[in-house]
């Protein structure tokens, strides 16, 4: 737990926390909220905290567990699923679960997975869609997904992109790319009809910015000589 949080959560024990939130913070570990145990914990939430293992689950079976959000945590791996199959796993929840692959995927192709959170799930790319056309793919899903890139946006202009979740992207940039790279960039969005806002949305992500500005790239040389001749 940060000290921060700490400090607050120890001084204003009573003030009206909004208890999904915090029991849902990374922050927050199941012996502290043992430490604290008259207070109305969100088991929802508990089970989305990524500190909550599937020992713990086993411990405290009468508890309120959300198994939607049990599946998608992190700390559940498919080794867990197959250990107890009679629990009430989602398949929707476990979509979602970044320790999901699509060997996982082929090998239970019978199962309802929800090809939503299939197609954002960081291990999902696009070889793997296009080695599985047949599959019902989500674009809105793939548009939240960071391996998606600028140049495969590009290539796939007729994909029916979802540009607000394009611009909450935070997308997978290599910083070592060099300007010359948005140079590039530049020179497909002229030939690309792609209106302002569509390109607002793409570039405002923290992501692109932390690029962007980077002293090696050009935005960060252009920043940097502003600021020479202001001072200089």
């Amino acid at each position: 737990m940060s000290n921060e949080l700490i400090k607050l959560f120890e001084t204003y024990p009573d003030k009206p926390w909004n208890w999904y939130s915090l029991s849902s913070n990374p922050n927050i570990t199941f012996d502290i909220m043992n430490n604290y145990p008259d207070k109305p914990w969100n088991w929802t939430g508990l089970s989305y905290n990524p500190n909550i293992t599937f020992d713990i689950v086993n411990d405290n079976p009468d508890k309120l567990w959300d198994w939607y959000g049990l599946s998608s945590n992190p700390n559940i791996t498919f080794d867990i699923v197959k250990a107890y199959p009679d629990k009430p796993w989602n398949w929707d929840g476990l979509s979602y679960n970044s320790n999901i692959t699509f060997d996982i995927v082929k090998d239970n192709f019978g199962k309802q997975w929800n090809w939503t959170g299939l197609s954002c799930n960081p291990n999902i790319n696009l070889n793997i869609v296009k080695a599985y056309p047949n599959k019902p793919w989500n674009w809105n899903g793939l548009s939240s997904n960071p391996n998606i890139t600028f140049d495969i946006t590009v290539s796939y202009q007729d994909k029916p992109w979802d540009w607000y979740n394009l611009g909450c992207n935070k997308f997978s940039y290599d910083e070592k790319i060099h300007f010359i790279k948005l140079k590039k960039i530049r020179a497909k969005v002229k030939v690309w009809k792609i209106n302002r806002y569509k390109l607002t949305l793409l570039i405002k992500t923290k992501a692109f910015c932390e690029w962007y500005y980077h002293p090696e790239n050009i935005g960060g040389i252009i920043a940097k000589r502003r600021l020479t001749n202001l001072f200089y």
